[in-house]
């Protein structure tokens, strides 16, 4: 931990050339001393921070959840305005409104911006977006059929000796699939079947 610290000090200084103090717990700094000793409790109730590297045997990393390599059709963009309150002493943030709007690899599903800002901000929010569930839900429930592949995806599909998400082979002709957009119905690419049941 000393050669972190005097790594991060050496920072510090060079970075905004002014004092600054370190949590030695979690290695945070701070540039007032009043707000190191405002944090130092909550932290200390902690471990200490530190690093831990793999041994030789565990070093290689590898990428296992290649169901999230898969793009959301649908998301929420949010964003809320608040504002700083003293609440017992403590320092909250209050929220006084917010904006949302969806976001669709379908341009016929994305929203204009909703904006909200009176009474309840949380309740509110949080109403809309169980409302916006309901169509999409029923958007995603459907499953279109493929639509007939053109040659050259029907040549893709035939030529395909690996998994287009994980790199492995296919132990089988059963174990290829055609992958396609439950929406639209356009084919994507041949996966494992056990990539798409993820």
């Amino acid at each position: 931990m000393c050669g972190s610290r005097f790594y991060l000090d050496s920072w510090l200084l060079a970075t905004y050339n002014h004092a600054h103090y370190v949590c030695l717990s979690c290695l945070h700094p701070f540039s007032t001393k009043f707000a190191l000793k405002k944090h130092e409790p909550q932290c200390l109730m902690h471990r200490p921070q530190q690093c831990v590297y793999p041994d030789t045997d565990n070093a290689l990393l590898r990428y296992d959840r290649i169901q999230y390599e898969f793009l959301f059709p649908f998301y929420l963009v949010a964003n809320f305005e608040g504002f700083l309150e003293d609440a017992d002493g403590e320092t909250v943030h209050r929220p006084s409104g917010f904006c949302v709007y969806r976001i669709s690899l379908y341009q016929s599903y994305c929203t204009e911006p909703f904006t909200y800002s009176d009474g309840d901000v949380m309740e509110h929010f949080f109403q809309h977006v169980l409302r916006k569930q309901l169509p999409l839900t029923k958007i995603l429930s459907r499953n279109i059929p493929v639509k007939p592949l053109s040659d050259s995806e029907q040549q893709e599909f035939q030529q395909a000796t690996t998994c287009h998400t994980c790199g492995l082979a296919f132990s089988s002709p059963a174990d290829k699939t055609r992958h396609h957009d439950h929406v639209t119905g356009e084919y994507l690419f041949p996966p494992v079947l056990d990539v798409i049941l993820l």
